[in-house]
């Protein structure tokens, strides 16, 4: 088959729907997944899918290649990212797919497979791809079934989360996946929710699923300002982030709530590990150390924060674009309703407000995470080559994932985005005057590709 290698990411594939993917892709990639599956020594997969206008029709022509493929389908309709990790644990099916897109425009989607541990990467979405070039595939003839599994689910959550009080929160879930679940499940567990764009539109019209763009942040900021909140909050298109606001509509980032959350687990299992990404705040790692917990510094992305949760024993990872992972009652995965769930039950049980709880760790300033366009092929390269300018300049270069410059009064990081033509980048500081210079330092650094495109635009200091 031909394909565009491109869209087979790090951690899942994604493309534009009818140039990248269409039926006849979503077919050969259940072929090729059910042929791993059974190299691997499963036959079992459950298999799901979000809430854009294409996901439907990928959905059963994908069943249909692993059907052939000799897999054993459990089909559970339309759930999020997590909720597909968690019927993996939950029910014991080792082989789970998603078909979804996350966070991306409308235009795109794609396809989140999982197996053993966790969820695919690197060498096996490699493996996949070359499958489905190749389409040397297993044949069979596996068996389907139906299951609804939205039930489970919510009881597992509610048996593991309590709140103390109860509190008021407005959910946006973007008109995306999150909508038919999330307010469910937080109603459950005792929270009075105010629905906000949580019903149902592929077209994603009010704003982008994704609690990092800005975009994501006006209206939701003026209603809890209009109303008696104790907390926003956002979901992403599948749900495996997590973004919030105070009853003033200022941001809580990912590691802002990570670092809260891990109060509550570090005064009842002290010396515990938690993890951060390498863009999360020192104001989060300086707060776990605080409160007696153990910093662990990690890549990017769900799949090497979950090896690194079950390599290390941790309790609580997290990433300041709201991937939060516990397993510390739940099951290591990044699932941004749980966490959701979680963050309240401490809000509930300090007696404070988000706002004051945000106000307690310690200050630093800092950019916000920062997304600009560099081309998928240069991506990579751009970083690579950032690393020589600055190693050859004697700069401080830790290298877990990019390029994280460290000084004692600050530290930037600069890496390609795994899932979308991009850069990241986050700063931050002991004054906005040194933060002003260390942005200048990575400027001059990227002035040599604005020929390719790339323009640095921070984002509002904070």
């Amino acid at each position: 088959m031909k394909l565009n290698k491109t869209i087979f990411r790090e951690y899942d594939i994604r493309g534009i729907v009818g140039k990248d993917i269409d039926e006849q892709f979503s077919y050969i990639f259940g072929r090729a997944f059910s042929t791993f599956l059974n190299q691997k020594g499963t036959k079992d997969v459950i298999i799901g899918f979000d809430a854009r206008e294409s996901s439907p029709g990928f959905y059963e022509s994908c069943i249909r290649g692993l059907v052939l493929g000799g897999c054993n389908v459990t089909k559970v309709g339309m759930i999020t990212s997590p909720m597909m990790y968690w019927a993996r644990k939950y029910y014991k099916i080792d082989g789970g797919l998603v078909i979804t897109a996350s966070h991306n425009p409308p235009e795109f989607n794609g396809f989140k497979p999982a197996s053993g541990s966790g969820a695919l990467f690197g060498p096996s979405i490699q493996e996949l791809m070359r499958s489905m070039i190749n389409e040397d595939f297993i044949k069979g003839q596996g068996q389907i079934r139906e299951k609804s599994i939205e039930s489970d689910y919510y009881a597992d959550i509610i048996s593991k989360v309590k709140l103390i009080k109860p509190l008021s929160v407005i959910v946006d879930c973007g008109n995306s996946t999150a909508g038919p679940f999330a307010p469910v499940v937080l109603e459950k567990i005792g929270v009075k929710v105010e629905r906000l764009f949580c019903d149902i539109d592929p077209k994603f019209p009010n704003h982008p699923p994704d609690p990092v763009d800005p975009r994501a942040y006006p209206v939701i900021s003026q209603k809890i300002k209009e109303g008696k909140f104790d907390l926003g909050l956002l979901f992403d298109g599948d749900a495996d982030r997590l973004g919030a606001i105070d009853h003033q509509g200022n941001i809580i980032r990912g590691d802002q709530i990570t670092a809260l959350c891990a109060r509550r687990i570090l005064k009842d299992k002290p010396n515990s590990k938690i993890l951060f990404e390498v863009q999360c705040s020192k104001s989060a790692t300086d707060d776990v150390q605080a409160h007696g917990g153990k910093v662990i510094l990690t890549r990017v992305g769900h799949s090497p924060i979950e090896d690194a949760l079950a390599r290390e024993c941790g309790q609580l990872a997290g990433e300041t674009s709201g991937h939060i992972f516990f397993t510390d009652r739940w099951y290591g995965f990044d699932d941004a309703i749980y966490a959701a769930c979680r963050f309240l039950e401490y809000i509930a049980e300090s007696g404070k407000s988000a706002k004051e709880l945000v106000q307690s760790l310690p200050k630093y300033i800092a950019t916000p995470q920062t997304r600009i366009f560099a081309p998928d092929e240069r991506k990579f390269k751009i970083v690579e080559e950032l690393k020589g300018y600055f190693k050859n300049k004697g700069s401080k270069v830790v290298e877990i994932d990019g390029v994280r410059l460290e000084w004692p009064d600050g530290w930037a990081v600069v890496r390609a985005s795994n899932t979308q033509p991009q850069l990241t980048l986050r700063a931050e500081a002991v004054s906005e005057n040194r933060l002003l210079e260390i942005q200048k330092i990575v400027e001059i650094a990227l002035l040599p590709y604005k020929k390719e495109g790339i323009k640095l635009e921070w984002g509002k200091i904070h």
